[in-house]
């Protein structure tokens, strides 16, 4: 959603937007487990875009994504993007 808000916001609204998530777990110290990393994947079909500039627009939303500010410092967050 933050991706879609940041393109829009760059008037250049996605034809579409296919995002898939991975999240790692590790071993915690004492047991159990704990999320090591969060790699998002994007593949956008976003009319009228530059590669770079698509590629700044998921940095920026990864950044001011809630859910990446909640999990900043704690998990590594990893974003991917292809422009199709």
């Amino acid at each position: 959603m933050a991706l879609s808000y940041e393109l829009q916001g760059r008037q250049k609204p996605p034809r579409s937007l296919d995002v898939t998530a991975a999240v790692g777990f590790d071993p915690k110290v004492g047991g159990g487990f704990e999320v090591s990393f969060s790699e998002l994947s994007v593949r956008g079909n976003v009319p009228g875009i530059s590669d770079d500039e698509f590629q700044e627009a998921v940095s920026q939303a990864s950044q001011g994504c809630p859910i990446s500010q909640a999990l900043q410092g704690n998990v590594e967050i990893i974003a991917n993007a292809e422009l199709v």
